[in-house]
């Protein structure tokens, strides 16, 4: 099955959902989103857009692991229609993605490389029809984090809960299981399957490439989480009032947009 007509399709939603869809029914039906300046409304778009595609694909790789027998019988070499859309799915919201981070602007390179390592990896897989499906599928997971993290930016935008320690709390807690837990679970496996991997060396190489950025970056993530966490904790314990200038991402890092600061730095 030939990929690449999906892939298209999935972009072209993508970006009609960015520069139409979600614009409109924001204005329609939200009044906080009225309020926000061009760039803001900008950003609100995009923080939806990457909440559905977050969902979507969440939820197509849990039903991959759990039930798609092509990828239980087969974990490397298994190939089935639902990861070919979810490859198709993960490789139009990156280049898309890519378009709209530039279009926002004040993106660190960080985000570029790890957009386009993931794209040109799907892009190479659907060509030879390999995907390593239950690897592919298993670092998707890490994805059921992303709207708990924009729901923290959405509260703030709307002006709804400017400080809620429950919802920082919980990101906190599910960024952790989706993203930092799994990374053993996933390099035990691939301990594992190595020399099976082997068969399809240059997707194998890869994906694992792509793998070891996106779990550099989400350690780091989580670690500057874990420190504002224990300083709010130590602040509360202490009596003491809460610094939000300290702590905070290095700028060297993360531009100064306001998604890239306040997406990963949440705990303030």
């Amino acid at each position: 099955m030939n990929c690449f007509p999906y892939m298209t399709t999935y972009c072209v939603i993508l970006w009609l959902l960015f520069k139409v869809i979600i614009p409109w029914l924001s204005s329609v039906t939200s009044d906080s989103y009225r309020k926000l300046d061009k760039h803001q409304k900008m950003i609100w778009s995009e923080n939806v857009v990457s909440t559905i595609h977050a969902i979507v694909v969440s939820l197509l790789a849990t039903w991959i692991l759990l039930y798609d027998e092509a990828v239980i019988k087969e974990p490397v070499l298994g190939d089935s229609w639902s990861i070919r859309q979810l490859a198709s799915i993960a490789c139009a919201f990156m280049l898309v993605d890519i378009v709209i981070m530039y279009s926002v602007g004040d993106r660190s390179s960080l985000f570029y490389i790890h957009h386009l390592s993931v794209a040109l990896t799907s892009l190479y897989c659907m060509r030879e029809g390999r995907f390593c499906p239950w690897f592919t599928s298993i670092k998707t997971l890490s994805e059921a984090s992303t709207p708990f993290v924009h729901a923290n930016w959405f509260l703030k935008a709307s002006k709804i809960s400017e400080d809620s320690v429950a919802a920082k709390l919980l990101t906190y807690a599910v960024f952790t299981m989706c993203r930092i837990l799994l990374i053993p679970i996933f390099w035990f496996n691939t301990y594992i399957h190595w020399e099976k991997g082997w068969s399809i060396k240059i997707v194998w190489v890869l994906i694992l490439s792509s793998s070891v950025v996106l779990d550099l970056l989400n350690i780091r993530w989580w670690w500057q989480m874990t420190v504002k966490f224990l300083y709010y904790a130590r602040c509360i314990i202490q009596n003491v009032a809460y610094d939000d200038k300290r702590h905070r991402l290095p700028s060297t890092i993360y531009n100064k947009s306001e998604k890239a600061e306040k997406q990963m730095t949440f705990m303030r």
